[in-house]
């Protein structure tokens, strides 16, 4: 190798290695100048000659045949990489028989098996161009031997779970391409007829001896689109789920979420929205794999239908007790509660808000730790009924998530733990409280606190804590068990 600087053929090489399939690169070092140069050693690829079905003879062009795999992947979810890769494979193999001279049937072949792995679409689709009919009883003798894997059609509990059983296997009927074309296009006979013989073809065409209903659509769907029906198309991709799905929706109840009773119009339009929702979760959110153990059954993705949701959370009364009720999501406001009855509302129509932006359980915690200066010099009967409208008008509110009732936790605490007990109570109004020395209350907006935050007791007086309210609290959680059981 001569030197590009010096011209001299004493060189010696440093570094190589394997840059790409067959081409090694080459760093070199001249001994007499000491110059430093690249070269790349590539294999002599010795010419192939395709014999054609007509007995023609053409070079191997591989970039042909990128065009054909290109061509069958067409309006395809298949990378250029991917194609790249499997022209790659197919060249190495075709060079690795050591023969001058291949068919094209042995190409074909090849590529036939590589999009079959790639792409069920793609596949047919090649198939369809690579093969073809001579003796039109031997096509309808061959025909006669597919079978189509068939579904029934699925339970409104299993669109909702987006599962389906194949549990049919019956013999090809292009027939019923025709039917469902007219009857779901509303395309006239002849079009539907020149439709289902052009997927006939191609399905036969590929060499399977069994293809599933979902295929035979999405065959179905391209022919539509090659032939420029994208109006059709589009009136279908609309909808989100097939017109037999939607129907079945609407007429019957979904069994996927107890909590809802009955097949309600919100519940509808929930199902409907979920469905569109678990397909974008499953195609834009988790990867191909879990996609495909939650289509298969392997596992079981739980409010899918709800990505844009949070799970659950906890919430405290004492934000509403202080504040009053003022929420986005409603046009007006409510001063803090100055009665239990009227906290126990504000409290309803929170939960009932917040239901929408979630998809599980809402917590309350210390509910009648929270309550309890409310309800102070309230006879027991008048707790009681406390205690009935909290557990009513929560358990009987259903008025979002397809009328479910609200999913709730209410933490019920048989005493005032000991980290609540020195925390300053909020009673009536949302104000705190300063008990005089002679018994009488006074309600302020704040407490006195020192600089690190701490509640300052004033020399005359004290402000009520959690703990001079624990018999209140004991109280309100009887009444609630008394209620409950």
């Amino acid at each position: 190798m001569r030197c590009p600087y010096c011209g001299s053929e004493r060189t010696r090489v440093i570094d190589k290695r394997l840059v790409s399939e067959g081409v090694n690169r080459r760093r070199r070092e001249c001994l007499d100048c000491k110059g430093r140069f690249t070269t790349y050693e590539r294999i002599e690829m010795t010419d192939i000659v395709v014999i054609k079905k007509d007995g023609r003879r053409e070079k191997f062009d591989r970039e042909k045949l990128m065009r054909s795999i290109l061509k069958a992947c067409e309006k395809r979810r298949v990378s250029l990489r991917k194609i790249k890769k499997i022209v790659d494979e197919i060249e190495k193999k075709i060079r690795s028989l050591g023969k001058k001279e291949i068919r094209t049937r042995v190409i074909g072949d090849l590529v036939m098996e590589k999009l079959r792995e790639l792409d069920e679409v793609a596949y047919v689709r090649f198939a369809s161009y690579y093969k073809h009919f001579t003796d039109i009883e031997s096509f309808e003798r061959e025909l006669r031997k597919l079978r189509v894997i068939g579904e029934r059609p699925p339970t409104s509990t299993e669109i909702s779970l987006m599962v389906s059983t194949p549990i049919e296997i019956s013999p090809w009927d292009r027939s019923r391409i025709v039917k469902a074309l007219i009857r779901e296009t509303g395309m006239p006979n002849k079009e539907a007829e020149e439709i289902a013989l052009a997927v006939e073809k191609k399905v036969f065409a590929s060499g399977m001896k069994q293809i599933s209903v979902s295929l035979i659509r999405e065959l179905v769907n391209n022919e539509l689109f090659e032939r420029g029906y994208q109006r059709k198309l589009q009136s279908q991709e609309i909808i989100g789920m097939p017109i037999v799905n939607l129907r079945e929706v609407i007429l019957n109840k979904s069994n996927e979420n107890a909590n809802i009773t009955y097949n309600n119009p919100e519940a509808v339009n929930l199902a409907i929205a979920e469905h569109t929702l678990k397909h974008f979760a499953l195609r834009e959110i988790f990867s191909k794999d879990v996609r495909d153990a939650h289509l298969t059954g392997m596992i079981h993705l739980h409010n899918l239908g709800f990505p844009v949701r949070v799970y659950c959370s906890a919430h405290s009364l004492e934000y509403i007790k202080k504040y009053g009720l003022r929420l986005l999501n409603l046009a007006t406001a409510s001063s803090p509660a100055k009665h239990a009855m009227t906290l126990i509302g504000h409290l309803n129509t929170f939960l009932a808000s917040m239901q929408a932006y979630y998809a599980g359980a809402l917590g309350i915690g210390f509910v009648n730790i929270f309550i309890a200066p409310l309800i102070r010099g309230l006879s027991y009967k008048e707790v009681k009924q406390l205690a009935q409208y909290l557990i009513f008008s929560c358990s009987q509110n259903a008025f979002s998530r397809g009328g479910q009732t609200l999913f709730i936790d209410l933490n019920i605490h048989l005493g005032v733990p000991s980290y609540l007990k020195n925390v300053p109570a909020i009673g009536p109004g949302g104000k705190y409280m300063l008990q005089k020395e002679d018994g009488t209350i006074e309600y302020l907006d704040e407490v006195p606190r020192d600089k690190d935050g701490y509640v300052k007791q004033p020399k005359k007086g004290r402000i009520l804590t959690y703990g001079d309210f624990e018999k209140e609290a004991q109280t309100f959680a009887k009444a609630l068990m008394d209620v409950w059981r």
